[in-house]
């Protein structure tokens, strides 16, 4: 029969029973004597910061592991030694399910901010506890008319975006960025228009506590008119779509975000737009706008060599953006001119596509779909209606259902971006060179408006989010 004692959760401050000290600092682990109801001794134990004593440990005496044992207490330290051999403090912790006994209270150092990792070690403003570390959410908007990119550190807790530095300068008209998986690199295609292009990529490093973005150094030659970067999930290599070359070439990232073009390129669809790659990082697809359709490669992993897996497969008119769901069963295509939205289920094997059935309605132009890290919710930006269309997923069938009225943004939302932690939405508003900023709500997938847009440099054409352990 093992001790009854007063426990806590992570909210509650830690209660005290008895006559032993309830504050001022300790050595840890150290346990002392206390009094229990009918003239019964307990213990408690001093908090791993030394803080101070958690709750008197009151009841019989505690059995060891693999057969009786037996509890010694003293002003110094007390072990418990039972017949399997484990020896460790006397009394056990005064907190459940995992949590730790920190100032008071007990708290879980995984998610807790002003206690991550361990007792008193604090994260910024602004940043998110995540697995026991400190991590920094950022956005990154690719300004086409102002040649830059710009940095925003987004508030973990309210989501709202500040501004991190100066915008750092790119090539002509950057229409696409993408930041490697470590949060370290960020890379903009500069695509520069119909009319020709610098056919260019331009590269950063990401500062880790702000976000900012300093220049790697001269631009990296890439196919003509570069639109779109696709990054591996394995940080090894990314991807990049030639809308004018209508092909696909493949860089290899070195350890210094460096890039290098590995020589394999291998043709897209008619017109292509967008590209993606799955988060297995097995497969990658290819929005083909004229040839309305979607191009499916496999992914060599070792090399980032690209195969077809066979005829590009139909989507509706004018298909713009592919989004891939989290775990790689479904895909989602925009088709702009059919003003509707396109489902695909994933051969986990092969990745070739197929179908769910007919279309589903969006607003009037589509131009951007992005998936919930959850996989729960699919969201689109209309162009010519500006507004936002939200539905809900289902997990087994892949198929879409709305989630009510659209929510208005800026003029000509161009761009989608989810934080990685799946709370804040963000829309780039072409026109109104500024970004919509909202709240996600988890249990329904709801959107609401976070303040009065933001601004940015201008005709932002891309947005998307990272993470930074710092």
């Amino acid at each position: 029969m093992g001790r009854a004692f007063v426990g806590c959760s992570s909210d509650d401050t830690v209660g005290f029973s008895g006559a032993g000290p309830t504050g001022g600092s300790c050595i840890p682990g150290q346990q002392i004597e206390c009094a229990c109801a009918g003239g019964t001794k307990g213990t408690q134990a001093c908090a791993k910061d030394g803080s101070g004593y958690a709750a008197c440990l009151c009841g019989s005496t505690t059995n060891g592991s693999g057969g009786s044992g037996t509890s010694t207490a003293s002003m110094t330290a007390a072990t418990s030694t039972g017949n399997g051999g484990s020896t460790g403090a006397g009394g056990g912790s005064p907190c459940n399910n995992g949590l730790e006994l920190c100032g008071g209270k007990c708290v879980d150092t995984k998610t807790d901010v002003k206690n991550c990792g361990s007792c008193a070690k604090e994260c910024a403003a602004g940043k998110a506890c995540v697995l026991a570390s400190c991590v920094g959410y950022f956005a990154y908007v690719a300004n086409c008319g102002a040649n830059t990119v710009s940095a925003y550190a987004i508030d973990a807790g309210a989501g709202t975006l500040t501004v991190a530095g100066m915008p750092a300068n790119a090539g002509p008209c950057p229409y696409s960025v993408a930041v490697d998986p470590s949060g370290k690199f960020a890379y903009a295609a500069n695509f520069a228009g119909a009319a020709g292009g610098s056919n260019t990529l331009s590269t950063y490093s990401i500062d880790a506590t702000t976000g900012a973005l300093t220049s790697l150094g001269p631009l990296v030659p890439a196919g003509k008119q570069p639109i779109a970067i696709a990054m591996h999930p394995s940080g090894k290599f990314m991807h990049v779509l030639n809308g004018g070359g209508q092909d696909i070439w493949t860089f290899a990232i070195d350890g210094a975000g460096g890039l290098t073009f590995t020589g394999m390129a291998v043709m897209a669809g008619a017109v292509p737009d967008s590209l993606t790659v799955d988060p297995s990082g097995k497969f990658l697809y290819v929005a083909n706008t004229t040839g309305n359709n979607v191009s499916a490669f496999t992914i060599n992993g070792a090399t980032g060599a690209l195969t077809s897996i066979g005829s590009p497969v139909a989507a509706g008119v004018q298909p713009l953006v592919i989004a891939v769901d989290p775990l790689s069963k479904f895909a989602y295509v925009v088709n702009s001119g059919g003003t509707n939205l396109s489902a695909f289920s994933i051969n986990g094997v092969t990745g070739a596509l197929t179908s769910l059935g007919p279309p589903v309605g969006t607003g009037t132009n589509p131009a951007s779909v992005v998936i919930h890290p959850s996989g729960k919710y699919a969201y689109v930006a209309n162009f010519t209606s500006n507004d936002v269309w939200g539905y809900s997923i289902n997990g087994a069938t892949g198929a879409l259902t709305s989630l009510g009225a659209p929510v208005p943004v800026g003029k000509v939302p161009w761009s989608l971006a989810i934080d990685p932690a799946g709370k804040f939405a963000y829309v780039a508003n072409q026109n109104a060179d500024n970004i919509s900023s909202f709240a996600i709500n988890a249990a329904t997938g709801a959107l609401t408006a976070i303040g009065a847009p933001v601004a940015t440099r201008k005709t932002p054409s891309f947005i998307v989010t990272a993470k930074r352990i710092q």
